[in-house]
């Protein structure tokens, strides 16, 4: 997919870590991939549903003292991060993408379906336009 004029300038969540300077590996948080993978496949027409839950913070009534609940994120596991599709595709057909930051380890339900076909998991927004074209190519070639 070409490149369109508003993804050719810098995003306003890319920063420069410092330990960038020193030639080490800097560490890409999930959160992040998950941002710009939205902007991205939001620029390129899709329709996107997130499966992650976060939680809020909660405040304690005694003390005042805000806290995260203990826990995961409230997703089934091996569900995908992001249902998307685009609305020229048949009626039913989402692609399922598991969105990982640099260093976050994939779940053994995730890895199965992955090895199974039914997902895909990308650890950058250029992983997942990549898994678009690849899934929209592979539709094309069944209508015919």
């Amino acid at each position: 997919m070409p490149q369109s004029p508003a993804r050719q300038g810098t995003l306003p969540f890319k920063r420069r870590a410092s330990s960038a300077r020193y030639g080490r590996a800097v560490p890409i948080r999930e959160n992040v991939v998950e941002a710009q993978a939205d902007y991205h496949l939001h620029l390129d027409g899709c329709e996107i549903l997130s499966t992650v839950h976060r939680y809020k913070l909660q405040t304690c009534p005694c003390c005042h003292n805000q806290f995260r609940p203990v826990g995961g994120y409230g997703a089934t596991p091996g569900v995908p991060d992001r249902l998307v599709r685009l609305p020229d595709w048949p009626r039913g057909v989402w692609l399922g993408i598991e969105l990982k930051g640099s260093d976050t380890a994939v779940s053994p339900a995730q890895r199965r379906l992955h090895e199974m076909g039914a997902i895909y998991v990308c650890r950058s927004a250029d992983e997942a336009r990549d898994a678009l074209a690849e899934c929209t190519e592979a539709l094309r070639q069944m209508k015919r």
